[in-house]
């Protein structure tokens, strides 16, 4: 897939390698890194391929580069199979952090299947190594908010129906609490192709 491709070619820039086989349906690629470089990278799928696939194959080695490295990535950012780009935003970094990760992401566009054309922005600090931590509990839920997006010709409707259904599921999951359920929905017109998430 070109995704796979597109994540390759990343990390074979990043590490100033030399890269073999890599081809659409080729059945054996090499690898052979140098050393890891910091810079500004530009990658743009071409499909709907998962940004955020991207951002997980990049991220392990940009954040032991020598300095602060920039991104602009291009294609799915609500893909099939993959985090969606607000589960990045919104979960993965929240975490990141605690491991004492320095990482910022905008999104500029959403971008859906076929086309992609979705656009992320992201800024990776280096570290020198990362911080243990000790999650053995949840915590605490203090309030859930269930948000959905639509794009392209899918009716609001369908995006109220969603909206609906997800909000019903979460308060039975969390009935007997008093759990504040928040509820958005977002007619996203800056999006690419046809899409709700």
């Amino acid at each position: 897939h070109q995704k796979h491709l597109s994540g390759i070619r990343l990390v074979t820039l990043a590490c100033e390698g030399d890269l073999e086989g890599a081809s659409i349906r080729s059945t054996e690629v090499t690898l052979t890194p140098r050393c890891v470089r910091s810079g500004e990278f530009n990658v743009d799928t071409k499909t709907a391929g998962s940004v955020c696939l991207l951002i997980q194959t990049i991220l392990p080695c940009l954040l032991f580069a020598p300095s602060k490295s920039s991104l602009i990535l291009k294609g799915g950012t609500d893909a099939d199979f993959a985090p969606p780009i607000d589960f990045f935003r919104f979960t993965f970094l929240h975490y990141a952090k605690l491991f004492g990760m320095s990482v910022s992401v905008e999104r500029v566009s959403r971008g859906f299947a076929p086309k992609g054309c979705g656009e992320v922005a992201l800024s990776i600090e280096p570290l020198k190594c990362l911080t243990p931590v000790n999650i053995t509990e949840r915590g605490q839920i203090t309030n859930i908010t269930v948000s959905v997006y639509l794009c392209g010709t899918f009716p609001s409707s369908l995006g109220e129906r969603c909206l609906h259904t997800a909000q019903n599921m979460v308060q039975r999951r969390f009935s007997g609490t008093k759990v504040p359920v928040k509820t958005k929905l977002v007619r996203d017109d800056d999006s690419f192709g046809n899409g709700w998430d």
